[in-house]
C-alpha cells in the first residue's frame, strides 16, 4: 500500500472517529431521540452527504456508540474467562466485571431517561456478547466438579438476563428494600442453576466485592 492510500485510510478512520466522539457526547448530554443528524452535522462543520459516507443512519451510529461501551467489558470477561483460576474464581470475578458503571464514561449518564433507548440497547448487547464466556467457565467448572449445572448456556442467560434487568437501576426503579430480596432471590437461583451452596457464593461475592 503506497502513502496516498495510507494517508486516505488514516485521513477515512479519523473523520469516522470524530463523528462518533461527536455523536457520543451529543447523545450523553442530550439524549438518542433528540440528537438530529442535522445538528450532528452542524456541530462537525461536514456535509450530509459526509455523515452518510461513514454512517448509513443515525441508528447505525447508535449502534456503533455501542459496541465502544461493549468491547471493553466483553474483552475483559474473555481475559477473565482465559485466566488460570478456579471456575468459582473466575465466574465470580466475570460477575464483578460485567457491572456497566465500571466501564467508560458514556455509562454515567445512562440512567437519565431521554438515554432510556442506549441504556437498554447496550444492556442488551452486553448480555448477547458476554454469555458465551459465561458459558465456558461454567464448562470449565462441570469439568472440575466444582459445578453441576445441566444447561450452562441457557442458565446463564437467564441468571444474567435476570441480574442486568433486575438489578439495574436504569430499567425498573426498586427500592433498598426490594433490591435486598431481588439480590438474595437471584443468589439462590445461582445456587440451584451451579449446584453449590449459598455461602460458597457469598464468600466469592465478598471478595471480589
Amino acid at each position: 500500500m503506497d502513502n496516498k492510500k495510507i494517508r486516505e485510510r488514516m485521513d477515512y478512520f479519523d473523520r469516522k472517529s470524530e463523528i462518533l466522539d461527536m455523536a457520543r457526547s451529543m447523545f450523553i448530554s442530550i439524549g438518542y431521540e433528540d440528537t438530529s443528524i442535522n445538528d450532528l452535522i452542524k456541530r462537525l462543520g461536514i456535509a450530509k452527504g459526509t455523515f452518510y459516507h461513514y454512517f448509513k443512519s443515525k441508528e447505525e451510529l447508535l449502534d456503533q456508540v455501542i459496541n465502544e461501551v461493549n468491547t471493553e467489558i466483553v474483552k475483559n470477561i474473555s481475559e477473565i474467562a482465559s485466566l488460570d483460576k478456579s471456575a468459582n474464581e473466575k465466574l465470580f470475578m466475570a460477575i464483578s466485571a460485567l457491572k456497566v458503571e465500571n466501564h467508560n464514561m458514556i455509562t454515567d449518564h445512562m440512567h437519565k431517561p431521554e438515554n432510556a433507548l442506549l441504556h437498554q440497547k447496550t444492556l442488551n448487547r452486553i448480555l448477547k456478547d458476554v454469555t458465551p464466556y459465561f458459558e465456558k467457565i461454567i464448562e470449565e467448572g462441570n469439568r472440575s466438579n466444582v459445578f453441576s449445572c445441566k444447561y450452562p448456556k441457557e442458565s446463564m442467560y437467564i441468571f444474567l438476563c435476570s441480574a442486568i434487568n433486575l438489578l439495574d437501576d436504569g430499567v425498573i426503579d426498586f427500592n433498598n428494600d426490594e433490591k435486598e430480596s431481588i439480590f438474595k432471590a437471584l443468589i439462590e437461583l445461582l445456587s440451584n442453576m451451579l449446584g453449590i451452596d449459598v455461602d460458597t457464593i457469598y464468600s466469592f461475592m465478598i471478595r471480589e466485592a
